[in-house]
């Protein structure tokens, strides 16, 4: 009876634990998912002609472009530093990059975000300080601000499609 009753709390552990590794995993694929869709969306729109027509009738089919046109990123993986530039240029926008106080000072940061239309800031590769001082001057100024998980290019393309519809952490029209 006591080894019956060890075997059946070892199985209702290992199936928790089973339970807990499958809602992860279903969690690991809709990012994947989502992040496929965003950069197979972003590469629809790099290969589509410019619009000539913007904000006209004729202009209702077209895809909505990112209004900002400057973004400063606050973090992320410097080793991919060069390849979030290339995919930003070939959407027409200027990225500044602050590597979030690794090595440099945090008092450049209200200056850097004062020049943005808008700043993203990936949480899983930034130190907390630098991701409170963000928020918090974002906020303050009310500067278009959009924290999100995973600092790779794919998560990198995703942030770029939230910016793009008008998604952010801390909205421009928030009042400090």
């Amino acid at each position: 009876l006591v080894d019956s009753t060890r075997q059946l709390l070892e199985l209702e552990r290992q199936l928790k634990d089973s339970r807990e590794e499958s809602r992860r995993l279903v969690a690991e694929r809709d990012t994947a998912v989502a992040e496929r869709g965003a950069l197979e969306h972003l590469l629809q729109a790099l290969d589509s002609p410019v619009c000539d027509k913007a904000g006209s009738d004729d202009c209702a089919g077209c895809s909505q472009s990112l209004t900002a046109r400057c973004v400063l990123y606050v973090g992320g993986r410097a080793s991919l530093l060069t390849q979030y530039r290339q995919l930003a240029e070939r959407l027409g926008i200027t990225l500044i990059h602050h590597d979030g106080g690794q090595e440099e000072s945090l008092s450049r940061l209200p200056e850097l975000i004062h020049g943005a239309d808008a700043v993203v800031c990936p949480t899983d590769r930034i130190s907390h300080n630098a991701y409170y001082h963000v928020k918090a001057h974002c906020k303050r100024v009310g500067k278009p601000c959009l924290f999100y998980r995973g600092g790779g290019v794919s998560g990198f393309a995703v942030a770029m499609a939230r910016v793009s519809r008008g998604e952010f952490s801390v909205a421009g029209s928030e009042a400090g």
